[in-house]
């Protein structure tokens, strides 16, 4: 692990723990370079930290709760930064654009806020990013253009929110979590996040445009028995997603474009009995989309060309109690196009 270099930032400026040896080396206009690495001794008030080097000289620094904004605002910053058990919060852009290679957070138990652009344009941050479980929120740009290759949140159970581009234009290639609300643009172009995206019982939403423009190869919702909404462009141009689409049974819609123009090969609505609307185009041009849809008794619309070049060969809507349009074009260039079908109520449609 290389040590965090600062330079040009005050001696009482940095610790980022109060319990942890700072893992770093200090040089300042107003103070001898200082070895914190290997010190004669450490001991704490309940402000500061002091470490004593071997030949006597003591330096104190200021114990951080909370990492203001701009923390490191013209500063220049290299290294691993470690964040220790008494800081709850790290301020908007308070990392930007520093030389930050590597995040410890594995210690940092109190944390629960990560700002807005707080590590944004780290370009050579790299590997996994773990975060506790008192994190509640990563905000926007949090870790945009970094070069983070790996989330886990699987043991981040108070994170709720994923805040638009947290980690845009960053190659993450793995993700496991376990949140309730997945935002809007949350994982937008990332196109290194490869393999499968399992959605688990704590999600309740997965916002627009979520994970447009990534490179999934599959998608298990199978467990997401809170999931209620399927937010518009959410999954689209997803052009590895291939398999079976379950929706279950707390989904009340699926959105416009939300699938578009991916591999996947069948869908799944039998459990999706809450399921209200199919939005415009949701699985257009999934052309490997084949058997036959049936429609669920909750289901009240089925957007314009939603399903339309795809290749489902039948129809079911013998329990679509509630169903009351299919807009045009929802099944145009599929075999089901110019067909007659049965509707629940003993009527007939022609399905364009």
């Amino acid at each position: 692990m290389t040590p965090l270099r600062v330079s040009s930032l005050d001696a009482d400026c940095l610790l980022l723990s109060n319990q942890a040896k700072l893992e770093a080396k200090l040089e300042s206009s107003h103070a001898a370079i200082i070895s914190k690495l290997d010190p004669a001794f450490s001991y704490h008030t309940p402000t500061q930290e002091c470490l004593v080097a071997k030949d006597g000289d003591e330096t104190c620094t200021n114990l951080y709760v909370e990492i203001p904004a701009d923390f490191a605002n013209g500063k220049t910053v290299t290294g691993t930064l470690k964040v220790g058990p008494a800081v709850t919060s790290i301020g908007r852009s308070a990392f930007a654009y520093t030389g930050v290679t590597e995040l410890d957070i594995s210690e940092a138990t109190a944390l629960q806020t990560i700002g807005d652009y707080a590590f944004y344009s780290n370009t050579e941050l790299t590997g996994t990013l773990k975060v506790g479980p008192a994190v509640t929120s990563i905000g926007r740009y949090a870790f945009g253009h970094t070069g983070l290759t790996e989330l886990d949140i699987s043991d981040a159970t108070a994170l709720t929110t994923i805040e638009t581009n947290a980690f845009y234009n960053s190659p993450l290639a793995g993700l496991t979590f376990a949140l309730q609300n997945i935002s809007d643009y949350a994982f937008y172009s990332n196109t290194e996040l490869t393999g499968t995206l399992k959605v688990g019982p704590a999600v309740t939403s997965i916002g627009d445009y979520a994970f447009l423009y990534t490179d999934l190869k599959e998608l298990d919702i199978s467990e997401a028995t809170a999931l209620t909404t399927i937010g518009d462009w959410a999954f689209s141009y997803n052009a590895q997603l291939t398999g079976t689409l379950k929706v279950g049974p707390a989904v009340t819609s699926i959105g416009a474009y939300a699938f578009r123009d991916t591999k996947l090969t069948g869908i799944n609505l039998y459990e999706a009995t809450a399921l209200q609307t199919i939005g415009n185009y949701a699985f257009y041009n999934n052309a490997q989309l084949t058997g036959t849809l049936k429609v669920g008794p909750a289901v009240t619309s089925i957007g314009y060309d939603a399903f339309r070049d795809t290749d489902l060969t039948g129809l079911d809507l013998s329990d679509a109690t509630a169903l009351q349009t299919i807009g045009d074009g929802a099944f145009f260039g599929t075999p089901l196009s110019g067909q007659t079908v049965l509707k629940a109520d003993g009527t007939s449609i022609r399905l364009t």
